[in-house]
């Protein structure tokens, strides 16, 4: 975004952890850099906020279900070679 220029950023929600926008640090207010872009923080926030948390929580879902799905596979697969072991022997 520094890069592009952009002459103003309008966000919602702020990132206590890791944001760059003012959160945590303010990369856009470095007087180092030759180019300023306006900052717009907190538009709607609860909204914004509670949108990123139910998508990060569906994700993590997501991942778990993808995660036990692999291990199940993996699991079933391991089972069905000891099968054929014993089989052989």
């Amino acid at each position: 975004m520094m890069h592009a220029r952009l002459a103003r950023v309008v966000y919602g929600a702020t990132d206590p952890k890791t944001g760059a926008c003012g959160s945590v640090v303010n990369l856009f207010a470095q007087e180092q850099l030759n180019h300023h872009t306006e900052l717009v923080g907190g538009v709607m926030a609860e909204s914004c906020g509670q949108m990123l948390k139910s998508f990060f929580s569906e994700r993590r879902e997501q991942l778990k279900q993808e995660r036990l799905q692999r291990q199940a596979i993996a699991h079933a697969h391991a089972n069905a070679h000891s099968i054929d072991d014993e089989a052989n022997d």
